[in-house]
Order: structure tokens, then sequence, then C-alpha cells
């Protein structure tokens, strides 16, 4: 038993060393499999890293994943998701040229909840998920594993839903953090925002 860090969202893996400071082994997911396959080779020799090739979601079973346009402002394929694009984008948020599908792919989808039923640990010390549209849905596959994080970090809507008729956006999810019992901020709002919540 110990502690264990969640990461929802690998990419290309640029907060994985930043995350590994924090106590426990490291679960990350990147359902892209040109990331995935780079980060399962970076990290082939760190045992303290687990990499799951699963979309993460309230639902389980397969689906079809969003590839965006790999180039633009965000990391590399870092608009891909389980969701549409809004369809108003080109006026509420003009110039991203990484709003772009360019392939659709089947992903395997599964819960948290039924991967931390058979993990066996005791706290979740950080929690970090940048899961493009589908943050709030990965809170709630937890289940009652949610009371076990620390502290964490998640990526919402504020000012535009970038992904069509998700729900995620920072006043349904400071909704549910309250409702769980945590203390959050708001960091960095703009188009979208993160919001830092901890116990």
């Amino acid at each position: 038993m110990g502690n264990i860090i969640l990461e929802i969202g690998v990419n290309t893996g640029q907060d994985v060393e930043r995350l590994l400071q924090y106590r426990g082994d490291y679960h990350g997911f990147e359902p892209v499999p040109e990331l995935y396959n780079k980060l399962t080779e970076r990290y082939k020799n760190n045992y303290r890293v687990n990499l799951y090739p699963y979309a993460v979601d309230i639902e389980e079973g397969p689906a079809t994943f969003n590839i965006s346009k790999p180039t633009g402002i965000a990391y590399a394929y870092g608009c891909s998701s389980l969701h549409e694009f809004s369809t108003n984008l080109d006026e509420v948020w003009p110039g991203r040229e990484d709003f772009e599908v360019v392939e659709k792919i089947t992903v395997e989808r599964i819960r948290l909840e039924s991967f931390l039923d058979n993990l066996n640990y005791d706290k979740i010390s950080y929690f970090w998920c940048d899961a493009q549209g589908n943050d709030l849905n990965v809170l709630k596959s937890m289940g009652d594993h949610v009371k076990n994080i620390q502290e964490g970090r998640m990526e919402v809507a504020y000012k535009v839903e970038l992904y069509s008729g998700t729900g995620n956006t920072h006043a349904n999810a400071m909704k549910f953090l309250e409702e769980h019992g945590f203390k959050y901020r708001i960091h960095k709002p703009n188009h979208e925002c993160d919001i830092i919540f901890w116990r």
C-alpha cells in the first residue's frame, strides 16, 4: 500500500517529471497512439511510471476519439478529445489552427473507479487532468475514490466551451468540488481555466 499520482491526458509527458516529485507511483493515461508509444519508450526503465492507452470517461467500452491537428498553440495533438468541437469557435476563439479534426480512431474507455478498485493504494497524492472537455466526467468516474484525492488540478471551460455539450464548465466543476469537500481556486481564467483544488 502507498500513495499514487494520477494524470489523465499525458500528451507528450511535459508534466511527468514535475508530478514525480509527489509521493507514490505514477499512473498516466494517453489514448493517442503516437503519443502513447513515445511515452512508453521514454519511460520504459522508470519503475515508478505506469502508462495506459485508454481514454478515461464516465462510461466504459469502445468509443470514437477525435485526433486534432498536431500543430498550433497547444501541445502535439493537444485538442484531441472524445468530444466534437463546438461549431462557433471561429467567432468566439479565432486564430486557432489546431481546432480541426484530422482523424477519428476507436479507443477503449475506462472508469477510474474500476481501475482504482483493482489498485492497492492509500491516497492520491496528486490528480492532474487535462482531458479536453471530459475532465468533470473523469472526476465523476472515480466514484467514492474521489475522497482519496489530496490535491489536484483540472482544465475546464471558462468563457468558451471548446467542445459541444459537455457541461465541462468552471461553474459545474466548482459545484462538484464543493459537494466533495474540496477548497479550490481558479488559475489563469481566459477562454478556459485551470481549477486547482485541495483538502
